[in-house]
């Protein structure tokens, strides 16, 4: 989101962009808010969220600055489910969880509708505030179209690059890759979750090798900001091979970070699915 917003309001004077967290913090699944970011959140006129319930303390956020404009970057966005993002459910693997997924940017189709809910949001509270002047209202119009525009070209880039290429089935060791997955068409057979990555009882790593073993899944996803350890054990006791996916949450902070992190993903999806 912070990237995002870096887009839209590149080049602004009158409006300053600040990370609440910081670029280790990758995704805010167990973040508590901390004082410091309090402070930051006491003299912010806009907070812009993901949305989809990935900020847990937004009721804390809502009740401490009721005056604060909040724009939920997911509005209007239909959320994946834990149980729509498993492959007909047939991994036998027990996934009997609905919970909304909220890794919406990893569908580069979603991530340009954020976007645009970011810059509507702005637009609608400057309106709000008489505060939408003319060269400023165009300046971020014409941010967000470039920016859309680089959106829309990795997009286009997933289709042609990766047409004709055999969808293998996939367990994916973070829920993020579920929007990326679905975007080009791969069947999720299992989604290893992040609380119990470090923590796989061995039940669970038998039932992911007979997944690889019957056939059903050869490649694993794991993610930059988690341990690989236990996909690499199960590369390690069968034919499957892992492959790390960068969801964009731990970059440099650059108004070009996410377009690197999607870059990436292209390049090892191809050599995943070559």
């Amino acid at each position: 989101m912070y990237i995002a917003a870096l887009n839209v309001l590149d080049s602004s004077d009158e409006i300053e962009v600040e990370n609440l967290t910081t670029s280790a913090t990758g995704c805010l699944h167990d973040y508590t808010i901390t004082t410091e970011d309090m402070k930051k959140l006491a003299d912010a006129d806009v907070f812009i969220i993901n949305g989809g319930d990935m900020e847990s303390f937004l009721s804390d956020i809502v009740k401490n600055y009721p005056d604060l404009y909040v724009i939920n970057a997911s509005e209007g966005i239909s959320l994946l489910s834990e149980r729509e993002e498993t492959a007909e459910n047939t991994s036998g693997l027990g996934d009997t969880e609905d919970e909304a997924n909220a890794h919406v940017w990893l569908n580069p189709l979603l991530y340009q509708a954020q976007i645009e809910n970011i810059k509507n949001g702005i637009l609608e509270y400057l309106k709000q505030e008489d505060k939408d002047e003319s060269n400023l209202v165009t300046l971020i119009n014409n941010n967000t179209e470039t920016y859309l525009s680089k959106v829309k070209s990795i997009d286009i880039r997933l289709d042609e690059e990766l047409q004709g290429i055999k969808k293998e089935g996939v367990v994916i060791f973070h829920d993020a890759f579920a929007y990326l997955a679905d975007r080009i068409g791969l069947p999720v057979y299992h989604t290893v979750e992040i609380e119990s990555d470090t923590a796989l009882n061995a039940s669970e790593i038998a039932d992911i090798i007979k997944l690889v073993q019957d056939g059903k899944v050869k490649l694993l996803f794991t993610e930059l900001q988690y341990s690989d350890t236990i996909a690499n054990r199960i590369e390690e006791e069968t034919d499957a091979k892992v492959y790390i996916i960068d969801s964009g949450v731990t970059g440099d902070g650059s108004k070009d970070s996410y377009l690197k992190a999607m870059e990436h993903n292209l390049s090892v999806l191809k050599d995943a699915l070559k």
